[in-house]
């Protein structure tokens, strides 16, 4: 698994130039909760060793491997500038792992669940205890939630029009669709994606989310998601702001914040979950 994603390259660079690196902050998380029950070291990888620095003197290397380095630098001098008009939010974004606020084993306290949501949680807990954590959705090769500005390794692009933004996340292929100054359609199928719709309220995009089929994990189709998407500072970081209502998984709102700063010098990468569908279910229990 380390092998897939630790050596994607940026689109377009040569062999040497920069690659994405797995960052630290998150490769802890993951080898102390998810990965080491479940599956062996990678064959001529190092063990950890949390006292390590790379080579540039800048965050934690957990490994004398190079596919398990520290964050990506920032972009180089030169690189093209963001838009200084706030409301142009297009751009390619990076969201690095670590503690500041959210949902999940990497920041922010245990969410408010419902007895089911916790009887849910603590399936998950215990399986993964066994060694056969259950399979997601990403485990079945489908849609991953979309609503986000990417992911530790996975970057997200934000294209828009005048009456449409769409965030394209590289992993999953997600694509979140938000139509501005409309309502929810009257007849609105159920979509892992549901329907978003947004309008500006002074520079910062809100938009609201409806319209699920509950087939994601803490999620029903009564879960109604309310995001704040707004450009900080000089427009090189990004801040989206999610409040998740879904009464049958939380007892109260459940507010997360993400952070994303600009890498214009990055491409999305294509993301073929059906073409080691078998390998990237091994260990897991699909139901």
């Amino acid at each position: 698994m380390l092998d897939n994603i630790g050596t994607a390259k940026i689109g377009g660079t040569p062999p040497g130039a920069l690659q994405r690196r797995l960052p630290a902050a998150l490769l802890a998380g993951i080898l102390s909760t998810c990965i080491q029950p479940v599956m062996a070291q990678p064959a001529g990888v190092p063990p950890p060793n949390p006292q390590n620095v790379n080579a540039a003197g800048v965050g934690m290397r957990l490994s004398d491997h190079p596919k398990l380095l520290a964050p990506l630098p920032p972009p180089p001098p030169g690189s093209e500038a963001p838009s200084p008009d706030p409301r142009n939010l297009q751009g390619v974004y990076i969201v690095e792992a670590g503690p500041g606020g959210g949902v999940g084993p990497f920041g922010g306290p245990p969410p408010p669940y419902t007895p089911k949501g916790q009887q849910f949680k603590q399936r998950q807990m215990e399986m993964m205890a066994k060694g056969t954590p259950l399979g997601g959705t990403s485990a079945r090769c489908r849609p991953m939630e979309a609503i986000g500005i990417g992911a530790d390794l996975f970057p997200a692009e934000i294209v828009q029009s005048k009456d449409k933004v769409v965030v394209l996340i590289e992993e999953g292929r997600g694509r979140w669709v938000i139509r501005l100054d409309r309502d929810h359609p009257k007849q609105l199928t159920p979509s892992y994606w549901g329907d978003s719709v947004g309008h500006w309220d002074g520079n910062t995009l809100v938009v609201d989310t409806i319209g699920f089929n509950g087939k994601h994990d803490f999620q029903s189709t009564k879960s109604h998601v309310v995001s704040r998407l707004r450009k900080l500072g000089d427009g090189h970081t990004i801040e989206l702001q999610t409040t998740t209502e879904d009464p049958e998984f939380y007892t109260r709102p459940v507010v997360q914040k993400k952070v994303g700063t600009w890498h214009p010098e990055l491409s999305l990468l294509e993301f073929q979950c059906e073409e080691n569908l078998e390998g990237a279910r091994e260990g897991l229990i699909i139901e």
